[in-house]
């Protein structure tokens, strides 16, 4: 009788206590309906802490006493009790007085208003983890069907409330996995064995545009670029690899980049790796996406320095002994044309050779213009002063075809920068922008100012942007445009997308050359069919512009002034020390840096004058003119050179005493050059 009474008892306890989630409300539920079943005075459930010793009630059920829900040491209810219950014996007292005297767990008992109890120890794994009890608060002889009963229920409401806790710390740990899946920096995605998409993280969903609950189901190959399905997806069919340790892929990451595009068409780098994920339903693979557009592209501008650079040096290599014999043609030549005796047929063959060779020159200019390594002559410039002095050199090149506007916008701070070098700039564009619209078009430059730079500046090959004013001069055209493959690599020397013979590859690149030497930075913004815009920031500076002097003072006294030339290619010493006597210069020439200043030791010797190749066989220039200063201090310097700035070294920072004058020169150049020198020495106290 009591067995199928129990029996029923027992499944309307389970489902009472089957949708239930908190293990309290477990606990709750099970000591009323037992309590009441039994008709006790008090039931409770209770938690033993891992010392086997501390146990708490979170609630219970009471029935003319209190509640005794609370956290208890085991040891006060005796010594007795504690043994039997830490083996897992059910403690069962029918009268406390008569069974149990005056101990201490007696005394207990009597606290709390017991009589009677019957407590139940769960133990698992050799250590008490839970107990039920049942209490009387008067005497009450027990039934073994009562004791079997509670030591039935202790044992599933144990289960339960394991299941519970158990279902919860998996919750919690899917919640953090779905945290971490979230948090981790690179793209996350997992596919069953079906190649379904299972699951995917905010990041994969923000790099592809689009949500889980979109693409959740559907097959990855529908979702993935072809590039990474054909990688890492083309091994998928039903059932393939389910379960079969054989057929599962292999850990697997490439490290060379995979291009993908976005719904704008912006063009994104990924690195996937692969790795397999085995769980009870199942194995799914993980595909993880890392983003590293940027450092591709920090990598490309690296390979386009790197590339640059040996050019660069490659060029400044062979510039110095090209430009000499540049300069023995050119200085040969005009001296010629400065010989009256010379028969006027022979004039035009003569004035060939030397504009070939003037033509050469801007070559190896170009040259070290987009490596960096000409020597620039800054000075602080008004910008639209300049631009509007230029306007008829541009309106001439282009031709009549093509509308030239300029906007340039008032009170414009000054910048710092190399007239001549700006004028190669804009013609530069200019020339690339008429080639641009053979049909005709409009070619606007405009000028602005900016307190701070557009962060757009920062993306191109010009390095970083210093926080600071600039003053941005943009050249545009309508032309036919850039596309995106010529867009990356139009700064590349020698790249040209003209026919052979129309262009050497050299204009954009002594663009960026010059831009970038300029401490300035250069963006490009163009599409087939829309025109280009080439925008250069340049930092704006608070010094007022310089003016030109028409001081007269500055004559010079040519006929008193000596010079000694010190060149270690005879032929271009003999060259330049004719020049400058027929100019009327008194000049004497030494092949060598020994040779040089045994003639300045010799005080019989007057020399206001030391030219001298910055690259000399036996001694640098430099060296060569701080030893000729122990001789003569006020000695005046001017270096000459066919490098690059690069190979000329932090000593030669111009000041009043010393000029530079690069190779090669044109005798009105190196006359003029002479003159500002030898006029310094003029205006000095003997």
């Amino acid at each position: 009788m009591h067995r199928s009474q129990h029996a029923e008892y027992l499944s309307h306890l389970g489902d009472q206590t089957r949708t239930l989630l908190e293990p309290e409300d477990i606990m709750a539920a099970v000591s009323t309906s037992l309590g009441r079943y039994l008709r006790t005075s008090r039931c409770a459930y209770a938690d033993v802490e891992s010392d086997s010793n501390r146990f708490t009630i979170h609630r219970d059920y009471t029935d003319g006493c209190e509640s005794t829900a609370g956290t208890y040491e085991l040891t006060m209810f005796g010594q007795q009790a504690v043994e039997l219950l830490r083996r897992g014996t059910t403690l069962v007292i029918h009268h406390v007085d008569e069974e149990m005297g005056n101990t201490p767990g007696a005394m207990t008992f009597r606290s709390i208003g017991i009589q009677a109890i019957i407590c139940c120890a769960l133990v698992k794994q050799g250590r008490l983890v839970a107990m039920m009890a049942v209490h009387q608060v008067e005497k009450r002889q027990w039934q073994a069907h009562e004791i079997a009963l509670l030591e039935e229920v202790t044992e599933r409401c144990w289960d339960t409330i394991e299941r519970v806790r158990a279902q919860k710390i998996a919750v919690q740990h899917e919640q953090q996995f779905r945290d971490y899946f979230d948090f981790v920096p690179d793209a996350q995605l997992l596919i069953d064995p079906e190649g379904r998409i299972r699951l995917a993280n905010r990041q994969f969903c923000e790099l592809f545009n689009t949500s889980i609950s979109t693409i959740a189901g559907l097959l990855a190959r529908e979702v993935l670029p072809p590039a990474i399905v054909d990688r890492y997806l083309a091994d998928i069919q039903p059932d393939s690899w389910l379960g079969d340790a054989a057929n599962e892929p292999a850990n697997d990451s490439v490290s060379t980049p995979i291009v993908i595009h976005g719904e704008n068409g912006e063009k994104r780098y990924v690195e996937v790796s692969q790795n397999v994920i085995t769980l009870p339903e199942g194995t799914l693979r993980a595909l993880s996406l890392r983003d590293v557009s940027d450092r591709v592209e920090l990598e490309e501008e690296l390979r386009q320095s790197k590339k640059m650079e040996t050019i660069g040096l490659l060029a400044g290599g062979i510039a110095h002994d090209f430009n000499n014999l540049l300069t023995v043609i050119i200085s040969s030549a005009e001296l010629a044309l400065l010989n009256s005796q010379l028969q006027p047929e022979l004039v035009k063959g003569v004035e060939t050779i030397r504009n070939a060779g003037l033509q050469a020159s801007q070559l190896t200019r170009q040259l070290l213009a987009f490596s960096r390594q000409q020597v620039l002559q800054p000075e602080v410039i008004d910008l639209n002063s300049k631009l509007r002095e230029f306007e008829d050199l541009v309106r001439r090149l282009i031709g009549e075809s093509i509308e030239v506007e300029l906007l340039l916008e008032r009170d414009l701070t000054p910048v710092n920068l190399d007239s001549t070098q700006l004028q190669q700039v804009v013609l530069n564009l200019a020339a690339n922008a008429r080639d641009a619209m053979p049909d005709g078009g409009k070619l606007t430059i405009s000028t602005r100012k900016t307190d701070s730079l557009p962060v757009r500046f920062g993306s191109g090959k010009t390095g970083s942007i210093e926080s600071c004013p600039y003053v941005i001069l943009s050249i545009s055209d309508t032309g036919q445009g850039i596309d995106d493959e010529d867009l990356e690599s139009i700064f590349d020397p020698f790249y040209t997308t003209k026919a052979v013979g129309k262009g050497t590859g050299l204009g954009l690149s002594t663009v960026y050359g010059i831009v970038k030497q300029s401490n300035g930075h250069l963006l490009v913004e163009s599409e087939p069919g829309r025109g280009a815009i080439f925008s250069m920031a340049f930092p704006a500076s608070y010094e007022l512009p310089n003016e030109v002097s028409n001081n007269e003072s500055h004559a010079v006294h040519t006929r008193s002034r000596n010079i000694l030339i010190v060149e270690d290619t005879p032929e271009l010493a003999a060259a330049t020390k004719q020049l400058l006597q027929l100019h009327g210069f008194t000049a004497e020439s030494a092949t060598s840096s020994e040779e040089a200043l045994q003639f300045l030791r010799d005080q019989q010797h007057s020399v206001d004058l030391l030219i001298t190749d910055v690259a000399l066989a036996d001694m640098p220039g430099p060296a060569l003119a701080e030893e000729a200063r122990r001789y003569r201090p006020n000695l005046q310097i001017l270096y000459t050179s066919g490098e690059g700035l690069k190979t000329l070294g932090p000593q030669l920072v111009e000041d009043i005493n010393h000029r530079f004058l690069a190779k090669p020169y044109a005798a009105e150049q190196l006359r003029s050059v002479v003159s500002e020198l030898l006029t310094v020495t003029d205006q000095k106290p003997h």
